[in-house]
């Protein structure tokens, strides 16, 4: 699963390094939520930090416009992940 979310996020990426620049300069803001925490914490790090490469490989842009991701932690729980 986690290899499929980090190629769809490469693919969202690489897609969007092909658009023009957008008019306005915010930063978008992505939110990402990983199990660091938990039963499950042994793949929320590796998880985090794939996305994390592939977004710095980008510069933490796309189409010109700077991404800032949110870190959250899920601790493997789905009733947390939707709080």
């Amino acid at each position: 699963m986690c290899h499929r979310f980090a190629g769809a996020v490469i693919g969202i990426v690489a897609l969007g390094s092909m658009i023009q620049p957008a008019l306005s300069q915010d930063p978008i803001k992505i939110g990402v939520m990983f199990p660091l925490t938990g039963p499950i914490s042994a793949q929320g790090g590796p998880e985090r930090d794939a996305i994390k490469q592939a977004f710095d490989e980008e510069n933490n842009a796309v189409a010109g416009r700077k991404i800032e991701l949110l870190y959250e932690d899920s601790t493997g729980r789905p009733d947390v992940g939707l709080t």
